[in-house]
């Protein structure tokens, strides 16, 4: 699908990554987060994209590492000709095939620095890749969060000294990216959000679902026969709040089971199983306080209010 009703969230994130910010998207599943990346990358060459994936958080180091294998991928060349034996030998920690040999050795916290470092002179080595973007950054592992946040940190170190001392105008900084879902307090996503707030690096924006008028040129772009946005339009806005995600799989559900003539009327829309599963794994995720307040929601629909959840649940 063309992407629909993001022009002016497209212009924020490339006024923030000209500005020299960290520019972070937020917004719940299915909001459209990695193709509005996939846009501004479009925009700007020598990106380079990666993202963290389900599973990362039990592996140290998981979605760093596909940022650089993605990052060496950009740059064309064998390690041999990118670094040092010495730095390659650090980098190996992260990817194996750098050094195998030197993977293998022990690891240990003394040793984060020098890994940084190495890490550090891997980028410096790739002078042709300018924007960092990492999607789904709330799937990463706590290793590679830390080791964003003082890649980060050293792009923006690196360019406040060459002004301190009134050097020639450095180089730009590299452009960092990111997109996730809202961190929950007390992770180490939260914490890289709250530090980068406190240096006035990011430029956060979250997304918001699209509205009526988006949803019907979002469907109309898919050209579907026999179908009008502006007829679906009120009936899909009512059932899926407007995301994106929600509506495509609504209607690829419609397209299988051959109903599409009758998605007009809100009432008969069909309910597809993958949105089912996904509302679930989050509901899964809430407090036992957060869950019954969400089952009270779901029974009152339109009549609920707090006076009500009040006096069902017997809380304030």
């Amino acid at each position: 699908p063309r992407l629909i009703g993001r022009d002016r969230e497209l212009a924020a994130l490339r006024q923030a990554l000209q500005a020299g910010q960290v520019a972070a998207l937020h917004g719940e599943a299915g909001l459209g987060k990695t193709r509005l990346l996939q846009a501004v990358a479009a925009l700007q060459q020598g990106t380079v994209m990666a993202a963290g994936r389900p599973g990362d958080a039990g592996v140290p180091f998981a979605t760093l590492a596909r940022l650089l294998r993605e990052l060496v991928r950009e740059a064309g060349q064998a390690p041999t000709r990118l670094l040092a034996a010495g730095t390659r030998a650090e980098v190996a920690r992260v990817l194996p095939e750098f050094d195998g040999a030197a993977a293998a050795r022990a690891g240990g916290e003394g040793l984060r620095l020098a890994l940084l470092r190495a890490v550090r002179a891997l980028l410096d080595a790739c002078p042709g890749v300018q924007q960092l973007v990492v999607d789904d950054l709330h799937f990463a592992d706590d290793a590679s969060i830390e080791m964003l946040g003082h890649l980060i940190d050293a792009d923006a170190d690196a360019v406040d000294t060459a002004d301190a001392v009134q050097a020639p105008t450095p180089e730009p900084r590299r452009r960092w990216l990111l997109a996730c879902r809202p961190a929950e307090a007390g992770t180490p996503l939260q914490a890289l959000h709250d530090r980068l707030v406190e240096q006035v690096l990011l430029a956060p924006l979250r997304l918001a679902p699209l509205d009526e008028a988006a949803l019907a040129e979002l469907v109309d772009s898919l050209a579907l026969p026999g179908v009008s946005g502006a007829r679906l339009a009120p009936g899909l806005l009512r059932r899926t709040g407007g995301n994106p995600l929600f509506v495509l799989e609504t209607l690829k559900q419609a397209w299988v089971e051959g109903s599409l003539a009758r998605l007009a009327d809100a009432a008969v829309l069909p309910r597809p199983l993958t949105v089912g599963r996904l509302i679930e794994r989050r509901l899964t995720q809430l407090s036992p306080g957060a869950l019954a307040l969400a089952r009270v929601a779901a029974v009152a629909g339109v009549d609920f209010g707090v006076g009500l959840a009040e006096h069902v649940l017997g809380a304030s």
